[in-house]
């Protein structure tokens, strides 16, 4: 969905079909409908996989280590993203990029518990803004927090935060005033 090639819906009909054939994947269901292709699900996993191991600078506690050439799959063989290379320098670098960049991401935003609503006479489109922020701002009609807007969106926290900001630098949402949560609020 975050990709654009099929609807929230799209994929709730998918996810569906899925529970009815436990032994098929989701990728191989959306295949068979012709909603995306074969790269296109390579590339969801690419994005994927990049997000856990980005994830992974962000742990508190706990151990990792990278092992060049290590790829071994549960039963020793390839593992499930053989075919993905990620070089150890590149993914440090963007894990530290995206730590110091999501950090000044969420200052931009505020708090957590923050209300945000599209500007009245606003629009953002893909061509205006990029993908994520236009369909960020669709989902901007102040029933969400920040919270639920990071766990709700289809896209990584990173990238969520990116388009928060970017959808606040260019004027098209603020947060709701205490007047707004009162009418929001009422029955």
């Amino acid at each position: 969905v975050g990709m654009g090639k099929l609807s929230e819906g799209d994929l709730k009909v998918a996810v569906l079909k899925q529970e009815r054939a436990k032994e098929t994947k989701l990728g191989d269901i959306l295949l068979q409908t012709g909603l995306v292709k074969t790269e296109d699900i390579k590339e969801a996993c690419k994005y994927q996989a990049a997000e856990e191991i980005y994830d992974s600078f962000n742990w508190k506690a706990g151990k990792f280590q990278f092992l060049e050439g290590a790829n071994a799959g549960p039963a020793g063989g390839p593992g499930p993203f053989a075919e993905f290379f990620f070089g150890v320098t590149d993914i440090v670098m963007e894990a530290a990029r995206r730590s110091d960049g999501f950090n000044l991401n969420l200052q931009k935003i505020g708090a957590v518990e923050e209300f945000y609503v599209r500007k009245a006479g606003t629009a953002a489109t893909t061509e205006t803004v990029g993908r994520p922020a236009s369909l960020l701002h669709g989902m901007l009609d102040g029933t969400m927090d920040v919270k639920q807007v990071f766990e709700e969106f289809f896209l990584s926290p990173f990238d969520t935060s990116q388009a928060f900001v970017t959808l606040i630098d260019q004027g098209l949402i603020q947060t709701m005033g205490a007047a707004e949560l009162r009418a929001a609020a009422a029955p």
